[in-house]
């Protein structure tokens, strides 16, 4: 029944054979006869011979799921995949092609362990990524699929107010905003920068340096000055400038801009960004720029200023968001970037 013979004597299948799930020898038995009806049988053995077959179902054992900031080689799942043929060896590979888009960021193992080679931000990064992989046996008969491997988020609240990190406006809860404190060199991720035992918030509403914890030099820490009820800025010389506190440690000169006190010789200026000041006397000083070098101006002529390596005047006419200057040696414009 599970083939037949045409009177030309062509054996065919009536059904189709799977090497792996049917026998693999079948015994038919055939007559010939003749028009005079004398006739002849013989039993014929049929082979069946196997041939390699593709793998299938190439699926993932677990959902790719991976959290936020986990480290690299990370293992985020498994691969696996079914093949028919007996004693078959399969490898896995992450491989190019339609939906490859994220393959560089993922590393797949020939035994079909899939890890992360980045470490992942879900504040900052994608939440889902794209990967194709394929399945190959040791005929090199092969298959492909495209998974995508989901980001999740961890819940992130430094200072346990309830706002996850990356919607707080002060991470660290010390009372300075993340904005400032890069701006004035704080850690917006520790209330206290420079350990010294005062917070970031009091050091700015003291006036001394915040990423300093002996802010002055003179072997007394900024803490055990308050204890003493010293000035921890009793040798600064930034109130020469003329300034008005408008807050945390930043100042308001009336001739001279404003900036970001320190106990020492540099200030933060915002539109220079750090200078190193001295002055000879209260309205003489002379300026240290990165880019320019010394420098000289007083409250009379600024923002007039001499540049010492080059003997020559400019005229500032910079703003937060350029520097720029007037160079009358050269007659023309000029621009640098901020220090």
């Amino acid at each position: 029944s599970l083939f037949t013979l045409d009177t030309n004597g062509t054996l065919k299948t009536t059904v189709i054979f799977d090497y792996e799930s049917n026998a693999s020898s079948y015994s038919i038995r055939v007559q010939t006869k003749d028009e005079y009806n004398a006739s002849f049988e013989k039993k014929f053995t049929v082979s069946l011979t196997d041939i390699n077959e593709l793998p299938y179902n190439l699926n993932s054992t677990n959902s790719l799921t991976l959290a936020e900031n986990q480290p690299i080689g990370t293992v985020i799942g498994s691969l696996s995949a079914l093949d028919p043929d007996a004693n078959h060896s399969l490898t896995y590979f992450l491989v190019s092609g339609t939906g490859d888009t994220d393959n560089s960021l993922f590393s797949l193992q020939t035994n079909g362990t899939l890890s992360s080679r980045v470490v992942f931000d879900f504040e900052n990064n994608a939440s889902t990524y794209s990967i194709r992989a394929e399945v190959k046996d040791q005929y090199d008969a092969m298959t492909a699929g495209v998974f995508t491997i989901s980001l999740t988020d961890l819940f992130e609240d430094l200072d346990g107010d309830g706002t996850p990190d990356h919607l707080d406006n002060d991470i660290d809860g010390d009372g300075i905003s993340n904005s400032e404190e890069i701006l004035t060199g704080t850690n917006p991720s520790n209330p206290d920068s420079d350990q010294d035992g005062l917070a970031d918030k009091e050091g700015n509403e003291l006036v001394t340096n915040p990423v300093d914890s002996e802010t002055e030099a003179e072997g007394t820490s900024k803490e055990a000055e308050q204890d003493k009820e010293t000035s921890p800025l009793a040798r600064g010389f930034w109130s020469d400038l003329e300034a008005i506190s408008i807050g945390y440690g930043w100042y308001d000169s009336k001739w001279f801009g404003v900036f970001h006190a320190s106990s020492t010789s540099w200030i933060y200026h915002l539109n220079h960004g750090w200078l190193y000041l001295e002055n000879k006397n209260q309205n003489d000083f002379w300026i240290f720029d990165n880019s320019l070098g010394w420098i000289y101006t007083n409250k009379y002529i600024f923002p007039y200023l001499f540049i010492h390596d080059s003997s020559s005047w400019i005229y500032d006419q910079s703003s937060t968001l350029k520097r720029i200057f007037w160079n009358y040696k050269t007659s023309e414009y000029f621009s640098i970037l901020k220090n």
